[in-house]
């Protein structure tokens, strides 16, 4: 396999991933999916480097500053990916986000 062909298949790839997240985010923002859901599951390989603040700033009514204001009070970084989050911080963020009524 050649040099061009590595690097197609990769952006292609790349594209795939991005267009699953931004479905994620888009039926985040819908209400067919809540962030809770997804962090009490295994997390797919898909999802795995996505910040865990884009996916809060997905859920409706929850923009950069209270994503922010609600990761600090963990304290988990808003650029922290979902595959690094460890079991006590997702336990702790799932606790938070129904606290603040941002799972309904």
């Amino acid at each position: 396999m050649n040099a061009t062909m590595q690097r197609s298949e990769a952006l292609e790839r790349a594209n795939e991933i991005r267009t699953r997240r931004a479905g994620l985010r888009r039926d985040i923002k819908a209400g067919d999916v809540k962030v809770t859901e997804i962090l009490q599951e295994p997390i797919p390989s898909w999802l795995r480097s996505e910040p865990v603040g884009r996916l809060l700033k997905a859920i409706p009514l929850c923009g950069e500053k209270r994503a922010i204001a609600t990761l600090k009070s963990i304290p988990i970084d808003y650029w922290r990916t979902v595959g690094n989050l460890t079991a006590r911080e997702k336990a702790g963020l799932i606790l938070r986000l129904r606290e603040r009524s941002l799972d309904a």
